[in-house]
């Protein structure tokens, strides 16, 4: 016969059950309730809830989370397999994400080789020759802003690329890089790889060293003749063509460089006797 259980065996049971319960909420959420538990240190804490913290208060000395390693490492680290590592966003127009190094009271504060914002893009090994980006930036007025003795410093090969965004109307790719010197920098122009200007007391580009154009070349006129043509990819009627001779023959001199579609032709003023040099350079 089984034996009667005494109302302090229900009760104790009853209570042995209540306190396994609330053992297994502190180990872990119980996914039927899916309560909020407090975040543990040094453990996973896994959820499929998004965890977030919130700091009221209104002085813009105010932190909401902050990581910090007394020594060398990482004081934040955001992964993820297929999206955004790290997003930092400003409703106020003021910084989304900013970085110093250095000097933490000093702007920008870097020291030595120290990097505020360090961004590398390592691609995937299931594709080795994917182009990953270390930094992207991307906004209505500039995707990224450098302001210091030195705004933007690029290291590579070849260290800065510029891109014509071509989102505005067909065939208008705007302006790959763009360098103004002055108060009153004008509007990008269309179609154009590298635009260099400056105030009238300015200087648009000055090149310290060698200038090589794809546009210009040396050419021959040949012995008994007083012209020469020069085939030329692209030319048309309105551009200019500058030459000029390499070989002194008394007496003779250009008279002469008319640009045609795809070609121009260099003019003497004479026949010439021998083989006769001249260097040439296409404008505009």
């Amino acid at each position: 016969m089984d034996k009667v259980r005494s109302r302090r065996d229900v009760l104790g049971a009853a209570l042995g059950g209540a306190a396994a319960i609330a053992a297994a909420g502190i180990i872990r959420p119980m996914s039927a309730n899916a309560a909020s538990t407090a975040v543990l240190s040094e453990v996973d804490n896994p959820t499929a809830a998004e965890t977030s913290i919130t700091n009221s208060d209104g002085s813009d000395q105010a932190v909401a989370l902050r990581g910090t390693v007394t020594d060398i490492g990482v004081g934040l680290v955001g992964e993820t397999q297929h999206g955004t590592g790290v997003l930092g966003t400003s409703e106020g127009g003021s910084t989304g994400v900013a970085g110093f190094s250095g000097d933490p009271n000093g702007y920008p504060g870097v020291t030595g080789n120290a990097a505020g914002v360090y961004g590398v893009g390592i691609a995937p090994l299931a594709d080795p020759t994917a182009l990953n980006i270390g930094v992207l930036g991307s906004g209505d007025l500039a995707g990224i802003w450098g302001a210091g003795p030195i705004g933007v410093v690029g290291n590579g090969a070849p260290a800065i690329v510029g891109l014509g965004d071509g989102l505005g109307p067909p065939g208008l790719y705007g302006t790959a890089v763009y360098a103004f010197s002055g108060a009153a920098p004008p509007t990008p122009p269309d179609n154009v790889g590298v635009y260099a200007g400056a105030d009238p007391t300015g200087i648009a580009l000055q090149v310290n060293g060698r200038v090589k154009l794809s546009r210009s070349g040396r050419a021959a006129v040949s012995k008994g003749k007083s012209s020469h043509a020069v085939t030329v990819s692209g030319l048309t009627s309105s551009n200019l063509v500058i030459a000029t001779l390499q070989t002194h023959r008394t007496g003779v001199y250009v008279a002469a460089a008319v640009p045609t579609t795809g070609r121009f032709t260099l003019y003497l003023n004479k026949t010439v006797t021998a083989t006769t040099y001249f260097a040439w350079v296409v404008l505009n």
